[in-house]
């Protein structure tokens, strides 16, 4: 059984190559890692060094943290705890985009448990763009920066996405970007940032499927499994990326590719990642009967 720790620790390193940063696990999950770590621990003790007098030598470590937990697999594992959040029933008002989006804002700031879900010192990431964009970016939640700042793409992540627009021939404010969930959720154990759980994604569904009919973009563009999931209806759990990167399904009638969270490129920082999702965007482009010159189209070729 304990040596099932070490297989655990390779499956999330190989998950990690494949452009997973987040998983979901379930109670019955996280009891068997529970027992995992205890029966390593006890093999552990029957093995330690005695002393001069048959006394065991105490370590200044801690027992009950397996050697292979120590490791970094840069992988964050979230438990899906219930928070018995029910999806709200949403009917925008009679109006012209731009009311109708400014009367969803106020919704979701207004909303109790959105507003709980916020940490003092953060804000909620309603979203942001032209109402009129004919491409809607969706990402799966707010990272620290964002959440901060209240706007969507702000830090290294907003950094590396504007510098995409703007290769498409775009400019920032001709698009419009959210997140599935509009808070950055919590993760009580670090300051890492926190994947939603499926309470959260329900809950917050009907907000995102509110800011496409504002919209109605032509195509949309959704960034990692979790936006995936909760687009296409899909158990995020079952998603893998490499599967179904750079294909097209429609949703509410609405052409969507799928492609990687840009948080994957900047910690797996190779050409063959970088090309893929420029080759996501140029689907893009031609399905938006965009200019494609030649150069664009041999951006992050090996030579």
């Amino acid at each position: 059984m304990v040596e099932n720790m070490d297989a655990i620790y390779e499956e999330l390193l190989r998950l990690k190559s494949e452009g997973v940063d987040r998983i979901f696990i379930n109670s019955d999950t996280t009891e068997l890692l529970s027992n995992l770590s205890r029966a390593k621990s006890s093999s552990e003790s029957e093995h330690t060094e005695l002393g001069d007098n048959n006394e065991p030598i105490k370590s200044h470590s801690n027992p009950s943290i397996p050697k292979t937990a120590k490791k970094k697999a840069d992988l964050v594992v979230e438990e899906t705890n219930t928070l018995s959040l029910k999806p709200k029933s949403i009917s925008l008002p009679s109006s012209d985009k731009k009311s109708q989006m400014d009367w969803l804002r106020k919704q979701i700031e207004s909303c109790a448990t959105c507003t709980a879900e916020v940490r003092s010192d953060e804000k909620i990431v309603f979203g942001s763009g032209d109402v009129n964009a004919d491409i809607f970016f969706c990402s799966d939640a707010p990272n620290e920066e964002e959440a901060r700042s209240g706007t969507p793409l702000t830090g290294s992540l907003g950094d590396l996405m504007f510098k995409i627009i703007k290769a498409m021939g775009l400019k920032n404010d001709s698009i419009y970007t959210t997140h599935v969930v509009k808070w950055r959720p919590k993760h009580y154990k670090t300051s890492a940032n926190s994947a939603p759980n499926l309470e959260q994604i329900g809950f917050c569904a009907p907000y995102l499927q509110a800011q496409i009919a504002v919209v109605m973009p032509k195509v949309i563009v959704a960034l990692g499994k979790i936006s995936i999931a909760v687009l296409t209806n899909r158990d995020p759990t079952k998603i893998v990326m490499k599967d179904l990167r750079g294909k097209w399904e429609n949703v509410e009638n609405i052409p969507t590719i799928f492609t990687y969270h840009p948080s994957y490129l900047l910690y797996n920082n190779t050409l063959r990642a970088k090309r893929q999702f420029w080759e996501d965007m140029l689907e893009v482009m031609q399905k938006l009967n965009l200019p494609i010159s030649q150069k664009q189209k041999e951006y992050f070729l090996y030579k």
